[in-house]
């Protein structure tokens, strides 16, 4: 079901009594872009993943959001859904609060619009929504508003001086003065209105000055707008204490009526959020730190205050992807993709029980749309179902509704999948133990540099994992740790027997101090942890300005996060007469640097 600002209100009674009648709910959001230029990489320890999404979720906006509901029915021994996707608009047109400013990526939006993504209705017909702090400053705005006016009835009225009236508008305002004097003439009471003629701002501001050091005390004058135009008017009328004390009160409730409008997809977002509910996602974590800093609060610096403000919002967690990933039980997927991990899902007859819905509130084959929020969230709750049948086959015959309190989910609650080498999640529930990278080492070297540069440096110490942090930077790890402890020692020997001083290698632990060090020196902190031990250096020499001929055969290309494992046989080693070692030959400017991506980005 699609949602909308013209929906919205007839749907609302159908999506909270479909939350609070769920086992679980399933989320999805589409975004106007992911990435910024601080890329994350697999060797990010999870406060560095964090505060780098964090950056990212200040700038770019959620412009849809998919739930889908799922309730277990123990009579029909089924699981019914209601899906629905929610277009949001991110302006409110309500006073006191500042233009929202946010950016677009173009692949992001490229992406979207590939996939028929309405931007239109998001921006014209999508639903509004309010922080909780923005509805206490706007109520707040209401109050202050009230009073203020109500003080000024208590006044008396008091003439002041005509203002100077430009040569140009003497006739127009000559002739506001003759309509509102033969108003006053005609009319006692005080709830006929007279509608003076639409005009810029300037003359509404000469027709308040005017009429107001006329007819203080006995005039009401308001700005309106012209109905069926953008226009506006200035609209009189005989005033009265007792009416204008009425109108005030209405008026007030008028305001509260649009502050409760403007609330929109918050109060869905604050419906899950009091039920209490199991809420699933996949590859959630982006999807939460939108969802968290766009609809409920500014996201804390701090990870640990990140997972307190997501509890807090969201007691039960469950990542499909974290459950893609267990080995207990669990197939090997070619992806974990959602498209194609649901596929292979439904490969196995069973595996993914048939799930009902209403006329309207739901997918078949006949009506499939993936990046479709609606319809993604409905297929995250049909993978939560399959993969709980291959992880717990038994458990999901006997007692297939799945719940916050479900033993079987226990393991994975509140387990947000975390793309790193050697971690699988981030932990919303306690302490991240980041596992010991005395096997990582942290390279410099120059910018035409390729991937084949850096396997040849570590040929040596057999499989090794690279990623790429700058066009300058990667880190590599050895995957045996044995030879890992010969690789400083190694390196700098050949080095001081020969080799080309190109690159400089550090341990990974005494790169990351160095990190800390120079953010703590930034933000005058005091420094937590240990100094990492010695690097063996070798300053690269300073770059030469590249000519255009370089530049346009040595292009270099960065990704978000990129790791590349290579597996090296014990043929390929260095040969005795290298010690042991690499002679690195000096590099010359070639083709662009290519690795390997991981195959899922989802």
């Amino acid at each position: 079901m699609e949602v909308t600002s013209l929906n919205f209100a007839d749907e609302l009674p159908v999506i909270k009594k479909a939350i609070e009648a769920a086992s679980y709910i399933a989320i999805d959001c589409e975004f106007t872009g992911l990435h910024t230029r601080r890329t994350t990489h697999c060797f990010d320890t999870p406060r560095e993943h964090y505060a780098k999404l964090r950056e990212t979720a200040v700038g770019f906006q959620v412009l849809q959001v998919g739930i889908s509901t799922f309730e277990y029915d123990k009579e029909s021994k089924k699981y019914i859904s209601h899906s629905f996707s929610f277009y949001i608009r991110p302006w409110v047109a309500l006073r006191g609060l500042p233009e929202r400013i946010f950016h677009y990526q173009a692949s992001s939006v490229q992406f979207l619009s590939s996939h028929k993504f309405d931007f239109n209705k998001a921006f014209i017909e999508g639903v509004t929504y309010l922080k909780p702090k923005e509805t206490e400053k706007v109520l707040s705005a209401i109050n202050e508003r009230q009073e203020s006016q109500l003080q000024e009835l208590q006044r008396p009225p008091c003439n002041g001086p005509p203002p100077e009236i430009p040569k140009e508008h003497q006739e127009f305002i000559d002739t506001i003065l003759k309509s509102v004097s033969d108003f006053l003439d005609s009319h006692d009471d005080s709830t006929e209105v007279l509608h003076l003629p639409d005009c810029d701002a300037y003359l509404r501001k000469l027709i308040y000055q005017t009429l107001l050091s006329k007819y203080a005390g006995i005039l009401h004058l308001e700005t309106q707008v012209t109905q069926g135009s953008d226009a506006r008017h200035v609209a009189a009328r005989r005033y009265s204490l007792t009416h204008r004390e009425g109108e005030l009160v209405e008026k007030r409730k008028a305001d509260l009526e649009s502050l409760d409008n403007a609330k929109g997809f918050s109060l869905v977002l604050e419906q899950i959020s009091r039920s209490g509910k199991l809420v699933v996602g996949h590859n959630m974590l982006l999807d939460l730190i939108r969802l968290l800093d766009q609809f409920v609060d500014d996201l804390p610096k701090d990870l640990e205050e990140f997972k307190a403000m997501s509890k807090a919002c969201f007691p039960a967690l469950i990542d499909t992807k974290v459950l893609s990933c267990a080995s207990l039980n669990m197939p090997v997927f070619k992806s974990t993709a959602l498209g194609p991990l649901l596929s292979q899902l439904k490969e196995t007859p069973g595996r993914v029980p048939a799930v009902e819905s209403p006329q309207g509130y739901g997918y078949d084959g006949s009506n499939l749309k993936f990046h479709d929020a609606g319809h993604d969230a409905f297929a995250t709750g049909l993978c939560l179902l399959g993969l709980m049948h291959c992880l717990r086959p038994e458990k999901m015959t006997n007692n297939p509704e799945l719940n916050a309190a479900s033993p079987v989910l226990r393991l994975y609650l509140n387990k947000v999948y975390f793309m790193c080498d050697d971690m699988q999640s981030i932990n919303l529930n306690g302490i991240d133990v980041v596992p010991s990278r005395s096997n990582v080492f942290h390279v410099t070297f120059p910018e035409e540099w390729k991937l084949s540069d850096l396997k040849a440096l570590f040929m040596p110490y057999g499989e090794v994992v690279i990623t790429w942090i700058s066009t300058t930077e990667a880190a590599v790890k050895v995957r045996d740790t044995n030879k890992a402890r010969t690789v400083m020692t190694a390196i700098t020997k050949a080095r001081k027997g020969g080799g080309i001083p190109l690159y400089r290698i550090q341990s990974y632990a005494k790169y990351m101090d160095a990190n800390a060090r120079a953010a703590a020196s930034a933000q005058h902190l005091p420094l937590v942890g240990n100094t990492a031990s010695d690097s063996a250096t070798s300053e690269p020499p300073a770059k030469r300005p590249r000519s255009e001929e370089d530049r346009s055969s040595t292009g270099s290309s960065t990704s978000s996060s990129s790791c590349t494992s290579l597996s090296i046989s014990s043929a390929s080693l260095a040969s005795p007469a290298n010690n042991g070692a690499v002679q690195l030959r000096k590099v010359e400017v070639r083709d662009t640097k290519m690795f390997e991506e991981n195959d899922d980005w989802t």
